[in-house]
């Protein structure tokens, strides 16, 4: 079988889904990966990552994004909906977002 490789371009957009808020007064960015990882950074500039009480993966089945009721714990359901992506949707028009 012959193997056909190549380079492909693209936004980190079209492969990722972030989406951006504020949070501790910066704006950060909430990015899921492809592959289910959920980091939150510092926005544009490709600082630091946060510590939060949202989950570290998306749970599948379901596309679940769980946030941990925890001592300390800044996320809420409400919290995470007031981050928007590039069309201004937030993160539930794609996931299911669980408060445990």
């Amino acid at each position: 079988m012959d193997k056909i490789m190549g380079t492909v371009h693209a936004r980190l957009t079209q492969f990722n889904k972030i989406y951006y808020g504020e949070y501790l007064n910066t704006k950060v960015q909430i990015i899921i990966e492809n592959d289910g990882r959920i980091r939150l950074s510092d926005a544009g500039n490709g600082g630091g990552e946060y510590g939060t009480n949202i989950a570290n993966y998306v749970e599948m089945p379901g596309k679940i994004i769980r946030i941990k009721k925890m001592e300390g714990g800044d996320f809420t359901k409400e919290k995470l909906k007031t981050f928007k992506d590039d069309k201004g949707k937030d993160p539930s028009a794609f996931f299911q977002i669980v408060a445990d």
